[in-house]
């Protein structure tokens, strides 16, 4: 089974990244495109935890073998196993200083 918790953070991301996208004359997103895409992308990475769930590795900073990610782009989708469940916990960029208790479970 896969929960996913978190949808705030999908759109979070998309809104960033339509938010900061550089506007041609008459204000049409350029980059628009590529949120679209990463969020496409990040829900089709997440879809793959539904068959291999050990996919990602080890997240460094919690250090339990349950709690994983897995890298996509600048992110990491951040998941817990508890039994046959697979838990999205979030989706942060790589560059944002993530600490433990920052881990919503």
């Amino acid at each position: 089974m896969l929960t996913n918790r978190p949808d705030i953070y999908m759109q979070s991301s998309f809104t960033h990244h339509h938010r900061s996208s550089p506007c041609k004359p008459g204000g049409v997103h350029i980059y628009a495109g590529y949120a679209t895409r990463v969020v496409q992308d990040i829900t089709e990475k997440v879809e793959v935890l539904r068959e291999l769930p050990k996919l990602g590795r080890r997240v460094p900073e919690i250090g339990e073998e349950t709690v994983r990610e897995i890298g996509l782009y600048s992110y990491r989708i951040m998941y817990e196993l508890i039994g046959e469940t697979v838990y999205i916990h979030g989706v942060i960029h790589r560059r944002r200083h993530f600490k433990p208790e920052d881990l919503q479970r």
